[in-house]
């Protein structure tokens, strides 16, 4: 399987942010969600160019994984 493929946590601002930056209308939550007050509350996970979001600041936990045209 390639590396693209696997799912996996990631810990990288900078790199959420450039990923996430590419559709910032559909990804105004996660973009907002990366600033300091709420990094804590936050689980990242990617495969390849695609982010999932796990904020677990309020209950229940909230996943968050959009995709626009061409799965981004």
């Amino acid at each position: 399987m390639p590396l693209s493929g696997l799912v996996r946590a990631e810990h990288d601002r900078g790199l959420l942010g450039r990923l996430l930056g590419r559709d910032p209308a559909l990804h105004a939550y996660e973009l907002g969600d990366l600033d300091d007050f709420f990094w804590p509350y936050t689980s990242w996970f990617r495969r390849g160019g695609q982010v999932a979001l796990l904020y677990h600041g309020a209950v229940p936990p909230t996943l968050l994984a959009l995709a626009g045209p061409g799965g981004r």
